[in-house]
Order: C-alpha cells, then sequence, then structure tokens
C-alpha cells in the first residue's frame, strides 16, 4: 500500500471507532441512566489528571519518599528529578498546561512528520492528520490522566529514531534515562546487541544504574531511607494491582489483568499466585521467542513493532494509556519502503487499537470490558503476522536458492 493509502484507512477506522464509541457510551449513560464507567471509555472523572497532581503534591521539598506506604509514587528517582521544577510554579493549572503541552508539541509535530502525504491535499491532510492525532483512544487516556509516561514517551521515541539513524551514543543516553525512569524498556538494550554494538550496550546499562543510585543519593530523605520507602511503595503497587482480586483495573490492555479477572476474580479457577507464576513462564518463554524473532528480522519497523506489542501485551500491569507506544512503529511503517501482501491487514489492525473497545462481554467472563480481551488479541495477532511474514519470506528464499 502507498503512504497515502494508509493514511486514509487510518483515519477513516479512528473516526468510525471513535463515533461509534461516543453513541455507545452516550446510549448507556444517558438512556439506560447507567453510571461511570459505562458512561464514557475514558478513566471515571475522579481519576481526570490524578498522576500529575497526585505526584506533584507528594514531590514538595524534594522528597517524594519521606511520606509511605503511597502506591503513587512507584517510579525510581530519576522522574521526580525531572517533574521537580514544575513543583516551582506556584499555579498548578499552569504547571499541568506546561507540562501537557511539551508533550502535544512533540506529538503534533511527529504525526505531522511523518503522517503528511505529498499526493494529499491540505485539506485531506489536516483532516487524516486531526484525525490520528486527536481522536485515538491511548491518546486521550494520556492526555485525560497526564501521567509521567509523556515524557517517556518522548524519550523512547527519539531513542528508536536515534538508533536507525545510526546515532547509537544519543540513543544510548536516551535510552539510559528512560529506564532509569521506569526499566519497562530494557529489552530494546539488545538492539545494540543485535548491531553488535557492544559498548553502547554495556554503557546504556551502567548509565542506568547511575542514573537511578544517584537519584536515591540527590532526593532528600537519605539514600537508604530512600531505598526502603521505594521497596514499600512497589510492594502496595503489586498488592493493589496484581494481587488483588476485588478492584479489576478497567482501562488495561494486558493479558494478565484479564485473566486475573476472568480465572480468579469471579470464577475462582485458580489462585493469584499460581496465575502469576505461569504467566511469569509464559511471559519469559514469549520474550526469548521474540527477541530470536526480532534478531533474524530485517526490517526496523517490526523490529520495533515486535518489541513494542511484547511488552504491552506480556507485561503485568499495562493500563491502556501505554498503547501511545504503538505510535512509534506506525510512524515507521507509514514510511516504509518496503511493502508487502499484509500491509491492508497491519493498518486495520492499528486501527483498531486506535480505537475505544470498553464494550461488555457476559458469560464465561461474567462481565469485562472488550478492551481487556481485544487489545492484548490484537497485539498477538499483529506479532503472529509478522513472524508468519518473516518465516513465508524465508521459505521463498530457500526455494529459489534450491
Amino acid at each position: 500500500m502507498e503512504k497515502r493509502e494508509k493514511v486514509l484507512l487510518l483515519s477513516s477506522i479512528i473516526l468510525v471507532g471513535f463515533v461509534i464509541g461516543v453513541i455507545f457510551h452516550y446510549i448507556l449513560g444517558f438512556y439506560f441512566g447507567l453510571p461511570e464507567p459505562y458512561k464514557t471509555f475514558l478513566c471515571n472523572s475522579d481519576l481526570i489528571f490524578v498522576d500529575f497532581n497526585n505526584i506533584l503534591y507528594f514531590l514538595k521539598n524534594f522528597a517524594p519518599y519521606k511520606e509511605f506506604p503511597n502506591i503513587w509514587i512507584n517510579y525510581f528517582p530519576l522522574a521526580y528529578i525531572i517533574l521537580f521544577p514544575f513543583t516551582l510554579i506556584k499555579n498548578l493549572v499552569i504547571s499541568h498546561i506546561l507540562f501537557i503541552s511539551i508533550f502535544l508539541s512533540f506529538y503534533i509535530y511527529m504525526n505531522i512528520k511523518f503522517l503528511k502525504c505529498k499526493n494529499l491535499s491540505n485539506l485531506e491532510n489536516f483532516q487524516s492528520i486531526f484525525i490520528i492525532t486527536f481522536l485515538t483512544y491511548p491518546f486521550l487516556c494520556l492526555l485525560i490522566s497526564s501521567n509521567f509516561d509523556m515524557f517517556l514517551f518522548i524519550l523512547i521515541t527519539i531513542f528508536i529514531y536515534a538508533f536507525k539513524e545510526k546515532k547509537y551514543l544519543f540513543a544510548t543516553i536516551m535510552l539510559a534515562i528512560s529506564n532509569a525512569i521506569k526499566p519497562l524498556f530494557l529489552i530494546f538494550t539488545f538492539l545494540f546487541l543485535f548491531e553488535k554494538k557492544w559498548k553502547e550496550f554495556f554503557l546504556s546499562l551502567t548509565l542506568t544504574v547511575f542514573f537511578i543510585i544517584g537519584g536515591f543519593f540527590v532526593l532528600k530523605g537519605g539514600f537508604l531511607n530512600n531505598i526502603h520507602a521505594f521497596i514499600i511503595n512497589l510492594e502496595l503497587f503489586k498488592q493493589y494491582f496484581i494481587d488483588n482480586t476485588s478492584s479489576p483495573i478497567l482501562g488495561s490492555s494486558d493479558f494478565f489483568l484479564a485473566l486475573k479477572y476472568a480465572l480468579c476474580t469471579h470464577n475462582h479457577f485458580i489462585s493469584i499466585s499460581l496465575l502469576k507464576k505461569i504467566y511469569a513462564f509464559i511471559s519469559f518463554f514469549t520474550g526469548i521467542i521474540i527477541l530470536l524473532f526480532t534478531l533474524k528480522e530485517k526490517i526496523f519497523w517490526k523490529k520495533t513493532a515486535l518489541m513494542i506489542f511484547y511488552l504491552l501485551t506480556m507485561s503485568f500491569v499495562i493500563l491502556d494509556y501505554k498503547l501511545i507506544f504503538l505510535f512509534i512503529p506506525l510512524w515507521l511503517f507509514m514510511n516504509t519502503k518496503e511493502k508487502t501482501n499484509f500491509d491492508l491487514i497491519y493498518i486495520i489492525l492499528f486501527g483498531l487499537l486506535f480505537i475505544p473497545k470498553k464494550y461488555i462481554l457476559i458469560g464465561f467472563f461474567k462481565i469485562i470490558l472488550c478492551s481487556k480481551t481485544l487489545n492484548p488479541l490484537i497485539m498477538l495477532i499483529f506479532m503472529g503476522l509478522i513472524i508468519f511474514e518473516q518465516l513465508k519470506f524465508k521459505k521463498e528464499v530457500n526455494e529459489i536458492g534450491d
């Protein structure tokens, strides 16, 4: 498919999905009188902007770990060091607007840069880019929550494009900063190994450790006290999001929370403790398989997609706003020179991931939102197609060689 066709189809899917979602939840809320979360596909009204506001509140006096246990303070210190300047702005609204503006400026710029088509009119470009930019479900979730992943998204995007352009030292620094905030993207260090960039691989890990340890020293409260409080906060986070059966997360896209809700919360087929062990084994085994296929993959957008899909499906806790990271492989895919017979399916799958799907399933799952099962399922299908295409291409090459 040409880039023009990809952009137009993707924007059409997103627009239709957005409109259907709005109408569906409007009917639930205003005709059937159902409360939140049924009357909206976004988070509950009491959670709007809560991530940013809570972090700034506990970051006062440059001592975020002072009051614990605290479920809101679960990042490594570098996150709070970066956010501290925003606490110096007395007006919380202005501070919030400035924080969001940094993300929005980057996000809008990247969408214009990578989605604009030369063979579309200015009006068509504006319509398509506007829809893809502002009507996508992950963007709306992230904007409403104002989570620090706004900043992580910028760092990982810069890392990916720096790596693609072979600016390995700059890419190393960006990845190290990201992992020193939240080590979710440690898997990307394997990209250096795949390119035999041993120095950059070890430098990235060394810088990550340095930023983490240094951060515990810099923040007020004392090095050991900060580490102690951080560990307690992580345990609290684990108890609430992973071990707790009574409060399932409504806006999640990973398999674990969906399985926990279906198998442990209502049906009580197995214990959460057993599910965690099984899931950890499956996640580890799947990770090895994904890394092997990523190593053999020649097309860069597919390498990136495989890693990001794996993280978003097989991690223990992935809330829906993290789907914003799917824009990274999307931008690469939109501008790749390689064309395959699967391009149409790929763009449809991207579109399905970018629309709200908080429809209600009943029966075996009792009451569960579709996004809990559909999002990870779509990403697994996406990974499967990439792997299938890789194997298919290898088979064709071998047959030609024979």
